[in-house]
């Protein structure tokens, strides 16, 4: 028997590739992938998307400092003062002295949710009260059909939960009553 002589590996791939030279494999690889800056800086729909949804939070978040500042005239002018001794809730404060009511975003940026921490006593007055001051409704329809709260009680955390922007007026609320 007679060995056939098997090509090598090498020699295949000369036969079955085009000549070239070493210098234009070098220029291959080293191709960058960089796009002059006038190609890549062209406005799109989706940028002009994100910066209608920044312009509608700036505008939300002053709305809510506006409203707080209507809330605190609002209650200076009303008579009846409650101090915070005489409530069935506390409000606490954190390590460095604010009020622990957080702001955030959900969802892409689309849901803004206020979250009060540092709860003890009836979560449930404290609930009621912040509707009333809020002049928020017991319940909201979204655009499925369903009911939600616009202010709810986490009873595993001992949070509440407030849609939208109402850091600003919740704070000063709180600090109006001495928490």
């Amino acid at each position: 028997m007679s060995r056939i002589p098997v090509p090598s590996i090498n020699l295949l791939r000369t036969f079955l590739r085009p000549t070239t030279s070493s210098c234009t494999i070098c220029q291959i690889r080293s191709t960058s992938t960089f796009m002059p800056r006038h190609q890549y800086a062209k406005v799109n729909r989706l940028d002009k998307l994100h910066r209608a949804q920044k312009k509608a939070l700036k505008q939300e978040k002053e709305e809510s400092h506006l409203r707080a500042t209507l809330l605190v005239e609002e209650m200076k002018s009303s008579a009846g003062a409650i101090s915070a001794a005489a409530l069935p809730f506390h409000i606490g404060r954190t390590k460095s002295k604010n009020l622990a009511i957080y702001e955030t975003t959900k969802a892409g940026g689309s849901k803004h949710i206020t979250q009060i921490r540092r709860l003890a006593g009836d979560l449930e007055v404290l609930q009621q009260q912040l509707r009333d001051v809020l002049k928020l409704p017991d319940i909201i329809v979204d655009g499925k059909g369903r009911k939600k709260e616009p202010v709810a009680i986490n009873p595993l955390t001992q949070q509440i939960i407030i849609r939208g922007w109402r850091g600003p007026e919740v704070k000063k609320w709180a600090e109006t009553l001495g928490f």
